[in-house]
């Protein structure tokens, strides 16, 4: 017998070394990693507070890249303090849930980091491939439906990364030689079988990456297709340069990350010095590069970091200046210089005037590089600036020999801002845009009016060349409007005949035209009252529903004021049946992974003091051999993986396992015997032959091979569930003695076992499932051993994976518990008040045969 018990592996505090050999070098090498690690942060950090202010950065793009930046800063600031703590304090110790913490967000930030990447791909692909369409498919909603699908998923792909690592005991050294927790590197300390580990931590992340590698790449390689299409030398250099900044950010994350994990995989022979340093290297440099990267090559950023960080004169709002000259005529030649004390120094061709001012001067002339002014945005607010008394001042100024004029004035800074400019012109274009959407919406309107105008002058031109005398008519019926000009016209004849043949009353035409009289005056009254006897028809058939609808809910309040739905006690049968089963409640995988498809797990129905509840038994990867299996005494044991027991059995077969009062039953295997076996001792006790039971997997359950004997439990006992030759492998249920394994009662049922995918009991209830699809199942046959009398219902009972392998019912708690493709899965079941039956279909009425 193996036993494990997780609680004796309590691990202390982990050691990591830094960068083993490079010992008495950590202080100096510590230095370039705190400014590389500031770069990264300020830079990232001005990004975030770019994308944040800047309305004109509010787009999708830009969007991703501060994603993209927050990613960054976990990355680096999830090991960058603790290896420079290790490097100039010898802060080494770290605690086990620290160790996990860290480890988990550094890899959950690199594959958070290459989704990103993807996503800015699809991003420059729609961009460019589908520019009028960029807004509607990258539309708000779709933004955040796409940022929690990246982060969910890896979420998912790294979280299990650490229960695999406490799973496991670690009682051996607890030395790192590393600077930063990382999955395999603390997996190798532990004293116990790291396959799952390895392959789990190396080929899952790995593949997740690679599928963002080549969707990148099929993105980019169509992204190159279509400008390549593109008519003009510079259109195509345009489309590429928005996608430059993305390629090198690619590169810088892609190439290090390969790199580390390759060499830690297969790279034997690189030196562990070499390879720490690189791993270092690459959780610091992307992060710092990546902003400068987009700073550089990104026309937007580049922009606002200018404005950021010039000097405080180019901003300053524009003030117009008059300056105090005499001259006769004053000009309006602009000149200004922006000086670094902000002073602007202003400059007018002309001669003096009587008043002494060279007259007004207006924006133009040389800048300092990188701070030039949109000039005829600034002119256009001329006359509003003039308006404003406050906003004109009078300046002294004198005239050097060639005749300009020279003035000094300081600018203030809180009058017009170049974003109050930026945001003005936004919201003239945002109105434009509404204004172009209402004024299609109207031509729209238009046209369809106008459809509809052609459609009614057609249907009166075809009237009136029937008959000029018609009235026109918009909405009647043609068949009607054809129907009654026929009549009119055959009264016509009639009249005609009438007159010429000189015909008394009773003649033959007399009653012919009162006929047709009677058929036209049928006809008004049909096409008047057609219309409003269908609507009073509907009328009356949508209160008939309501009223029904209202007496069901009346019905239904009543019923749940007598029988207030309280959950059943545990071991009742206080029921009519089964009713309903819940959505599937995933708990985990099961213990021995994902190879592990079929086996059976579940909760002891009628525990004494020393069972465990619940119990886990996945066969081996053939599907047949039932060896190994786990008891926990708690839930929240079975889902930590810890205080267990372990067991090793050797001779089941197949995996219709079940547990009743500390008791395992199984087919022992490659008979048709029944084992019985105690869980107190794991000791065989008892071994009985099911009379005329097949075996060898002859009538197993649909997809469900070796499954010939199905053991169930629930409140009225222990059952089993067979199929015989003499039964022509219809199901059979049979009562067993727990003690003796003797069967007390047997019913046959109608129900061909191998077209079933499973069955269980339930209060001496046998219910059967078939399979739908690869996602559902229908529990569509109940037998009742009481009664002896079968039902058909339709329950369904939706699945995580394709498969059931292992179905039990506990009566403690109402619940299946099922074993879904290797995964542990269970289901509420609610059943029906004591005084309902189970449904039967109803009949059916001679139409709808």
């Amino acid at each position: 017998m193996i036993t494990f018990n997780l609680s004796s592996y309590n691990p202390g505090p982990f050691i990591l070394v830094g960068i083993p050999g490079l010992e008495q070098s950590h202080v100096w090498i510590g230095i370039p990693f705190c400014i590389i690690y500031i770069v990264a942060v300020v830079g990232n950090c001005i990004l975030l507070y770019l994308i944040s202010v800047e309305r004109s950065l509010h787009q999708p793009m830009f969007f991703f890249l501060s994603m993209l930046a927050m990613t960054d800063l976990i990355l680096s600031t999830a090991g960058v303090p603790k290896t420079l703590s290790i490097f100039w304090l010898g802060a080494r110790e770290i605690t086990f849930p620290g160790c996990l913490t860290q480890m988990f967000f550094l890899h959950y930030s690199f594959v958070l980091d290459s989704a990103i990447l993807m996503t800015m791909a699809f991003d420059r692909y729609v961009a460019i491939c589908s520019p009028l369409r960029y807004t509607t498919i990258l539309t708000p909603r779709m933004i955040i439906k796409i940022v929690v699908g990246i982060s969910f998923r890896s979420f998912c792909i790294i979280l299990p990364d650490v229960f695999l690592l406490t799973r496991l005991p670690f009682c051996r050294t607890r030395i790192i030689p590393h600077t930063y927790c990382e999955h395999i590197g603390v997996a190798r300390l532990a004293c116990a079988d790291i396959s799952v580990n390895i392959w789990y931590g190396f080929c899952v992340p790995i593949m997740t990456v690679i599928s963002d590698v080549i969707l990148i790449a099929i993105s980019y390689a169509l992204i190159l297709c279509a400008v390549f299409r593109l008519p003009s030398r510079a259109a195509r250099q345009k489309a590429l340069g928005t996608c430059g900044s993305h390629v090198c950010v690619i590169l810088m994350c892609y190439t290090p990350a390969f790199f580390s994990i390759l060499a830690h995989r297969f790279g034997h022979n690189v030196s562990r010095t070499f390879h720490i340093m690189f791993a270092n290297l690459y959780i610091v440099i992307p992060p710092a590069l990546n902003p400068i990267v987009y700073g550089v090559k990104t026309k937007q950023i580049r922009d606002k970091v200018i404005l950021l960080f010039s000097t405080k004169g180019w901003a300053c709002p524009v003030v117009l200046t008059e300056c105090s000259q005499a001259s006769k005529e004053p000009t309006r030649v602009p000149i200004l210089r922006v000086a670094h004390d902000s002073e602007a120094q202003l400059g007018g061709q002309g001669t003096e005037d009587s008043t002494g001012f060279c007259g007004w001067l207006e924006l133009g002339g040389n800048f300092p590089e990188g701070q030039t002014l949109v000039a005829a945005g600034i002119r256009s607010l001329d006359g509003v600036l003039r308006l404003n008394s406050e906003l004109v001042r009078r300046v002294p100024g004198s005239l050097d020999k060639d005749g300009l004029c020279y003035c000094v004035v300081y600018l203030p800074n809180n009058v017009i801002t170049l974003k109050q400019l930026e945001q003005l012109q936004d919201t003239a274009q945002e109105l434009l845009s509404k204004y172009e959407q209402e004024l299609s919406r109207v031509s729209e309107y238009a046209r369809t009016i106008e459809d509809n105008d052609s459609q009614i002058l057609e249907m009166n031109g075809a009237l009136k060349s029937r008959d000029p005398t018609a009235p026109a008519v918009s909405y009647e019926s043609p068949a009607f409007n054809l129907l009654r000009l026929e009549l009119e016209g055959a009264q016509e004849l009639v009249a005609q005949l009438k007159a010429k043949g000189r015909v008394r009353a009773g003649d033959i035409l007399y009653q012919l035209q009162s006929q047709v009289a009677n058929a036209s005056l049928t006809l008004k009254l049909l096409a008047d009252s057609d219309q409003r006897t269908f609507r009073a028809l509907r009328q009356e058939v949508d209160v008939l529903q309501s009223r029904i609808s209202e007496c069901e809910r009346e019905k239904e309040q009543e019923e749940a004021s007598r029988n207030p739905d309280q959950p059943l006690p545990p071991g009742s049968c206080a029921h009519g049946g089964l009713q309903k089963v819940s959505r599937p409640i995933v708990v985990q995988l099961n213990w021995r992974g994902f190879s592990y498809k079929a086996g059976a797990w579940g909760r002891d129905s009628a525990p004494n003091a020393s069972s465990s509840l619940y119990w886990v038994a996945p066969l081996r990867i053939d599907g047949r051999y039932f060896d190994y299996y786990r008891l926990h005494k708690s839930y929240d044991d079975l889902v930590l993986l810890k205080n267990y027991e372990q067991r090793k059995m050797g001779f089941g077969d197949g995996s219709g396992n079940t547990v009743y009062k500390n008791f395992m039953y199984f087919n022992y295997y490659g008979t048709g015997e029944i084992a019985k076996v105690d869980l107190s001792s794991n000791s065989l006790v008892l071994r009985r032959p099911l009379p005329g039971a097949t075996y060898n997997n002859r009538f197993s359950y649909a997809g469900v091979p070796w499954k010939d004997l199905d053991f169930a439990s629930d409140e009225k006992g222990l059952w089993v569930l067979y199929a015989t030759e003499e039964s022509k492998g219809n199901l059979v249920v049979s009562r067993l003695n727990p003690s003796t394994l003797d069967v007390e009662e047997t019913w046959r049922t109608s129900q061909y076992k191998p077209a079933l995918s499973g069955a269980f009991m339930a209060c001496g209830m046998l219910y059967a499932l078939r399979s739908l699809s690869t996602r559902q199942e229908e529990i569509f046959y109940a037998f009742d051993t009481t009664t002896g009398k079968e039902h058909h219902l339709s329950i369904l009972l939706d699945k995580m994976l394709e498969t059931l392998q292992g179905i039990n019912y506990c009566s403690l708690d109402h619940k299946l518990y099922v074993y879904n493709d290797g995964y542990l899965v269970n289901y509420d079941l609610t059943f029906l008040p004591l005084k309902h039956r189970l449904p039967t279909p109803p009949a059916k009425r001679p139409y709808e045969a």
